[in-house]
């Protein structure tokens, strides 16, 4: 008798085991499946988040703050579509699109002139497999990126800055700016800066940046300091310094020259009104000199320019206020969280063909949630069944965050237990709530 209750002890103690063992390695092999389907999907939610912002960044109207004849449906079918070149299957996973203003934290719901970018969040579900034994069935895993275009504040420029007062044009004449005090001195102001690398007052190494540009291109701003110099008046070094770029290209005009020439030079642009010890940079624009007067100022023309090996306007509506602009990814705001369901009441048992006999209520983190339920039996060896009845179809949680299903259980449904599943999206997450009853 002892060796036959240590032999059933055993067995149950094998039972326990090895049911914790399998939970292990459902643990090891749907988590290393859910690891790979979430770089799956963060790339899917980079690639939609890029093509929805570079849509953007093409039809942006400039100075005029608009994005043309774009569209809000064009923005979102384009990042779905690349989300989906990329994994993203638009039958069983979800798709939430925001955008995003200058500020980076701002959300908008709708594409509007105050947006400069987009917030891409993908959810999709993952049937588990050996975690079953855990209790598991189906969990989602999430990926969200948000892209961003804006000015690049880099490029291989003279560390000179032009007043954002300047109009596109040919012939337009740059004049001297006091510091600090009024006075009319032409369409452009200017401010020399000092050059990474040098110091303020460090002539030399600043009269080595005029003539030869800033090499490597160097990254400007927002803020950078000004020199003491070039400021009220265009000192004889810094002419003789343009002149010689110049001189080196000479019988060229702002529309015969040909690239790459040392009379095109990058500025930065700079608010109307500067003054003080730093400028703040607002984009790039390609000048091309024409003639050098100390101390009165330059005179030239915003033209084309090559940037790596293709034709670029940077002066151009669309262009972005004629700068520079480049588009990335960003870091995106907010806590990544699933959207939690709790059971508030099931009828339990539900009785059959009883009208509206059966309700279920859940409770969700997030009010305005899209939820959806199943009710299925599971009669082996046949497959789930989900039921047909009425009333058991989509519904938005309401301003507490809960839900309300009530139906009629089939005259020919299965007496026994049935699974209830419940998913609710919002903002592109999903969420689940798995829970049971017995049909009667």
């Amino acid at each position: 008798m002892i060796v036959k209750k240590q032999s059933g002890q055993i067995l149950v103690l094998f039972a326990v085991g090895l049911v914790a063992l399998i939970g292990m390695v459902g643990v090891v092999v749907d988590g290393g499946r859910a690891y790979s389907d979430e770089r799956s999907l963060e790339a899917a939610a980079e690639a939609a988040a890029h093509a929805g912002t570079f849509l953007m960044e093409t039809s942006w109207k400039g100075e005029a703050g608009n994005y043309g004849s774009l569209t809000d449906a064009q923005v979102r079918a384009t990042a779905q579509a690349f989300a989906g070149y990329n994994g993203w299957n638009s039958s069983t996973d979800t798709f939430f699109l925001d955008y995003v203003r200058p500020d980076r934290t701002t959300h908008v719901a709708t594409l509007d002139t105050t947006v400069r970018g987009v917030e891409v969040q993908l959810s999709k579900p993952q049937t588990a497999t050996f975690t079953r034994v855990l209790g598991f069935r189906i969990f989602p895993v999430f990926a969200r990126a948000t892209a961003m275009f804006g000015a690049a504040l880099v490029a291989g420029a003279l560390p000179l800055a032009i007043d954002d007062s300047c109009t596109p044009g040919y012939d337009t004449n740059v004049g001297a700016q006091p510091a600090n005090f009024g006075g009319s001195f032409g369409t452009c102001n200017f401010a020399s800066i000092i050059p990474p690398g040098c110091v303020s007052g460090d002539s030399v190494c600043y009269q080595n940046a005029m003539t030869n540009g800033m090499k490597p291109p160097a990254i400007l701003g927002p803020a950078y300091p000004v020199n003491t110099f070039d400021m009220a008046a265009l000192s004889p070094a810094t002419a003789a310094a343009l002149q010689a770029r110049i001189n080196a290209r000479p019988g060229e005009t702002c529309t015969t020259f040909k690239s790459p020439s040392p009379r095109v030079v990058w500025m930065p642009v700079v608010p109307g009104g500067f003054g003080g010890a730093t400028v703040n940079f607002v984009r790039y624009r390609a000048w091309f000199m024409t003639s050098i007067s100390a101390p009165n100022g330059f005179t030239g023309c915003f033209v084309h320019a090559t940037v790596n090996g293709g034709d670029f306007d940077p002066n151009a509506v669309g262009t972005a206020y004629g700068g520079l602009m480049i588009m990335k990814l960003i870091r995106s705001t907010g806590v990544l969280t699933p959207v939690a369901i709790t059971l508030t009441t099931i009828t339990n048992p539900a009785m059959r063909n009883l009208v509206n006999g059966s309700t279920l209520t859940v409770h969700t983190s997030e009010p305005g949630a899209t939820c959806t339920v199943l009710v299925y039996d599971l009669p082996p060896p046949a497959a789930p069944a989900p039921s047909a009845a009425g009333g058991l179809g989509p519904k938005i949680a309401d301003g507490a965050g809960n839900v309300t299903w009530t139906w009629t259980v089939e005259a020919t449904a299965t007496v026994g237990i049935a699974q209830v599943q419940v998913s609710c999206a919002y903002r592109g997450f999903l969420g689940y709530l798995f829970t049971s009853t017995v049909i009667a």
